[in-house]
């Protein structure tokens, strides 16, 4: 019997190389937790090795970019109204701000339109290309279905700081649908957030004071979202129980939510915009009691793909 995994193992490890990281990159930025920036650069060679499914997804995504840049500027481009085209991907950021904060990063393209009267082309916004799954892919639509996931929330400090560098107004993440990439594509579309940049530049000179003291913050999120698989929880020791400890919720306001998202279940589409309400006033993995209601989460891992937390309730 033919046995992959040892070859695919061997591949997956010698793609694991640890690097120094000298300073806040601006794909990590929109990380919640300032503990976990701090061991990024204090603590690199120390953090755990990245599953080889979540290598794999990585490597797939580094694959299929030039692919569909390509396909976009070569034929999806041409075709739209007026014609797009993205340029510039790796390009290193040089803005004088983000230097003395010691953020970097290499942006991933910038979005162009011709102009027919001028017959030139123009920067309108920043823009990454980002494949998903099928059903991640059919929750984005805007700015705030992108707070859905862990990975997704960090693409808009990330967009947002390259089109803050590049003194651009505009971000567009064009979601392409892994199980038909020449087909399923989806633009998501929104503007600079001068308050978050403000927020990301103070969570960057608190992270610097914090590498240059040789001491992690003190804050420790406490998050089983994002605690349960950072690479760096064997040094952090995040003070929780994951999936073990239960909340008691008396937040009017998240109450009411879960209330309106349990009244319409059977309304589809009301139900679903009730729930991202919901899902946005909670935290992953974090068992709570609510009203009359019993919030249960359960880790749903499947081979090759990223884990997720399901939420189960129950009461009215």
């Amino acid at each position: 019997m033919i046995n992959l995994a040892p070859a695919i193992e061997k591949v997956m490890a010698a793609k694991k190389r640890a690097y120094p990281c000298h300073v806040n990159r601006i794909s990590s930025m929109g990380h919640p937790c300032e503990r976990y920036l701090y061991h990024c650069r204090a603590d690199w060679d120390k953090a755990k090795p990245i599953p080889d499914s979540l290598q794999g997804i990585f490597d797939q995504g580094k694959t299929l970019e030039p692919i569909l840049v390509a396909y976009f500027n070569t034929q999806v481009g041409p075709n739209c109204e007026p014609p797009l085209r993205i340029v510039g991907q790796q390009i290193t950021t040089a803005d004088s701000l983000l230097s003395e904060y010691e953020i970097s990063g290499s942006i991933d393209g910038f979005l162009q339109q011709y102009d027919d009267c001028t017959e030139q082309w123009s920067t309108f916004a920043v823009v990454d290309i980002k494949t998903a799954g099928q059903n991640p892919y059919r929750g984005y639509c805007d700015l705030r279905s992108l707070y859905a996931h862990t990975w997704s929330t960090g693409y808009i400090a990330q967009l947002m700081l390259y089109s803050f560098a590049h003194n651009l107004q505009g971000c567009v993440i064009f979601f392409v649908d892994k199980s038909n990439i020449f087909f399923n594509w989806k633009p998501v579309e929104f503007g600079i957030d001068m308050g978050l940049i403000e927020n990301l530049l103070q969570k960057a000179a608190r992270v610097n004071e914090a590498v240059k003291a040789k001491t992690p913050p003190e804050t420790k999120i406490n998050r089983p979202d994002y605690c349960k698989e950072c690479r760096f929880r064997h040094i952090c020791l995040p003070d929780l129980q994951i999936g073990t400890e239960t909340k008691i919720i008396t937040s009017g306001e998240v109450i009411g939510a879960i209330t309106e998202h349990q009244r319409l279940k059977p309304l589809k589409s009301q139900a679903i915009a009730a729930e991202k309400r919901m899902k946005e006033m909670l935290v992953p993995g974090q068992n709570a009691v609510a009203g009359g209601h019993m919030l249960e989460w359960t880790e749903v891992k499947s081979k090759g793909k990223r884990p997720y937390w399901k939420l189960k309730i129950k009461g009215d």
